[in-house]
């Protein structure tokens, strides 16, 4: 009887240390999770309640001998890390586009020798990019994002268990098409501002071929930096809109990946 109840509990173990890497795999790469500032016991002690709080429901889903060696169980192990870190990156870049966007027009304005800490990647980006990857992340919070990838993770394990090669080619065609959605949604979120700027160049070139006598190169510079803040914050309940879509896209994006991902399973 109490050979039974350790064999018991070592199998279900086995399984619940799958589940766990899986879930810490996601929260060590998607955004809002992957945050510097959060400590990493922060974030596998949060993994660990999460996967205690689901394991009754998902630990039928795991294909597990229960005699596996420790050779097939490693191969387990690293498989689960590949699932939850190809969810949360797709989530990642889906939030990147916020920052590329801002990268965009940081230039156009005139701050593209200005950069700051970004307080999730703990990497200097552009002031402007910054800025918007709060109110981005602010967004994906109230949209309630962070509720959504823990729902994905725990949906991925019904959908597919385990990850297999026939997943590779699915796999590198969503990463791609999120990479190419990432820098044309970046550009599109960027197009009211730097349209805007654009025309305030051409209206300056006018003036130095009219009022030639005018110091122009002293007066641009402040001058679209005065214009491109001011029709930012004009702007930004348009852009909040934006980001809101862009959010909802990328759920859309993770769900059709995890269905088309459960057919090769």
């Amino acid at each position: 009887m109490e050979k039974a109840a350790i064999e018991f509990f070592v199998y279900h173990f086995k399984i619940f240390f799958l589940v766990f890497i899986r879930i810490s795999s996601l929260f060590f790469v998607a955004p809002f999770f992957s945050s510097i500032d959060i400590p990493i016991q922060i974030r596998a002690g949060f993994a660990f309640f999460v996967a205690l709080i689901v394991y009754p429901i998902v630990y039928s889903f795991i294909p597990l001998a229960p005699d596996i060696n420790a050779t097939a169980f490693a191969v387990n192990v690293v498989n689960q890390i590949i699932v939850g870190v190809i969810i949360g990156l797709i989530a990642q870049i889906f939030y990147l586009v916020i920052q590329v966007s801002g990268q965009y027009y940081t230039m156009q304005i005139g701050f593209g020798m200005i950069n700051t800490l970004d307080p999730l990647s703990q990497t200097e980006i552009a002031i402007l990019g910054t800025f918007q990857g709060i109110i981005g992340l602010m967004i994906f919070l109230i949209i309630g994002g962070h509720h959504f990838l823990c729902y994905s993770i725990v949906k991925s394990f019904s959908y597919f268990p385990l990850y297999n090669f026939e997943l590779v080619n699915l796999t590198v065609e969503a990463l791609t098409v999120a990479m190419s959605k990432m820098f044309y949604l970046g550009f599109m979120f960027a197009v009211p501002l730097i349209g805007i700027i654009f025309i305030m160049t051409v209206i300056m070139g006018i003036l130095a071929k009219v009022a030639p006598q005018m110091n122009l190169l002293m007066l641009g510079f402040p001058l679209n930096i005065f214009v491109g803040l001011t029709m930012l914050l004009i702007l930004q309940a348009l852009l909040m809109d934006v980001t809101k879509d862009i959010f909802m896209y990328m759920m859309d994006f993770i769900n059709h990946f995890l269905n088309a991902a459960k057919k090769y399973a």
